[in-house]
Formats: C-alpha cells, sequence, structure tokens
C-alpha cells in the first residue's frame, strides 16, 4: 500500500533512491521542523537493504516523524478492512531508554505541500490520482503500536518488554489495525507517524527502514 516514485527517483518507505520523498520532523519543544538538521541516510539497512533513515534525538524532546504531506504515494486504504503494518527499527540509545510510539493516521488537508514535488494537494491532485476525485479528510487515528503501555501514564517505568524495545540490532514490528472511520469510506491519505522520546542524557540515534501497509486477506 506505501509505494515509492522510481521515475522521480523517491522512496520515502525504503529510503533506497535519492529523496526519501516528504517528511516531517516535528520538535514539541521549539514547535519546529528538525528534518533537515536531524535526519539522514546512512549505509547499512535492515533485512539486506542498501540504506536506511538516521533520527537524531535530543534528550527529553519529544519528536513526531510523518508523512502527512507524501500523499502522492501515502497508503489508500477501505474502511472496515483489515491491515498490518510492519517496520525496522534500532538504536544507539542505552537499552530501555527510548520510547516508541507508531500511530496510523489518515489526513489529506487541502493546503498539503509538498515541497520535494512542488505539488498541493487540493491543485496537483489528479496529476497522480486521475481516476480518483479529491476530497478534503480530516485527521483520523485508527491504529497504534508502542513499547510502553498505551495510554500514557503521568509515571513512565523503563525499560517495558524488552521484546518491544528498540536495540542495537535491527528488529522487525508488526502489527494489525481495522481502518475505522465516522466520515469516510475511502481512506485517500493513511501514513504512520512515529512518537519518539529519549530518556538519557545525551544525543542518541534511531534508525528506520522499510515501512509497510499491506492488505490482510480474510
Amino acid at each position: 500500500m506505501l509505494h515509492p516514485i522510481p521515475e522521480k527517483d523517491y522512496d520515502p518507505w525504503r529510503f533506497e533512491l535519492s529523496s526519501i520523498g516528504k517528511w516531517t520532523l516535528w520538535n514539541t519543544t521549539t514547535s519546529a521542523d528538525d528534518l533537515t538538521t536531524n535526519t539522514s541516510i546512512v549505509s547499512g539497512g535492515a533485512d539486506g537493504s542498501k540504506q536506511a533513515l538516521k533520527v537524531t534525538l535530543k534528550p527529553g524532546v519529544i519528536y513526531q516523524l510523518f508523512t502527512r504531506d507524501n500523499w502522492v504515494c501515502n497508503a489508500q486504504l477501505v474502511a472496515g478492512q483489515k491491515y498490518e503494518v510492519s517496520f525496522w527499527q534500532k538504536t544507539d540509545a542505552a537499552e530501555g531508554s527510548l520510547i516508541v510510539l507508531t500511530g496510523i493516521y489518515n489526513n489529506l488537508p487541502s493546503w498539503s505541500w509538498n515541497e520535494y514535488l512542488q505539488v498541493l494537494a487540493s491543485d496537483h491532485w489528479s496529476i497522480y490520482f486521475p481516476d480518483i476525485p479529491f476530497e478534503e479528510q480530516v485527521e483520523e487515528m485508527f491504529g497504534i503500536w508502542s513499547n510502553i503501555e498505551y495510554p500514557l501514564t503521568e509515571t513512565i517505568t523503563l525499560p517495558a518488554s524488552p521484546e518491544l524495545m528498540p536495540s542495537a540490532e535491527w528488529k522487525q514490528v508488526r502489527f494489525e489495525f481495522t481502518a475505522t472511520s465516522a466520515k469516510y469510506e475511502s481512506l485517500l491519505n493513511t501514513y504512520p507517524q512515529f512518537a519518539l522520546l529519549s530518556a538519557g542524557s545525551a544525543d542518541v540515534n534511531w534508525y528506520l527502514d522499510d515501512i509497510q501497509i499491506n492488505l490482510i486477506e480474510e
């Protein structure tokens, strides 16, 4: 359901082409996008791939990493159907010191601007999806994975379950969800959003690779 655009050298999911697409790394402390300063493509991806995305995290700062404005190749889902999300992660943070939450969102604002491709959702949608009418869709979340108890309580105890914690070795995360919506039958812009918080005392790196959303055939 998540796909690259090879003719534009554009791969937001496996990071094997020159452009990683339109990601946002939102620093909730400074209310700024830190993508340019805090991310890079590095060699040695997961499961034999060539490259991965490296994200540098400052301690005590909640970061939100997401692809809302990557609507040119985010997933398009059908409400009521069941899907599986998977991705690979690793970190150089001390074991048990990094919180990772992953939410699955659908949100298609008309003002969504992709500066890499110089396209605006309301004006350029038909270039990429000539057979699907543009429809502005408000934000909804219908799936979440976390390596800690969720919803969050006032006191967070680390480490949580060791098998869920990112470590120095690549680990694959997989979870299932049902696409639900109170408003739409066709979900036109579905994407993963990661929330990251380091409980250490120095900058750490988190690595991400091979993100997928696949339909579960029943």
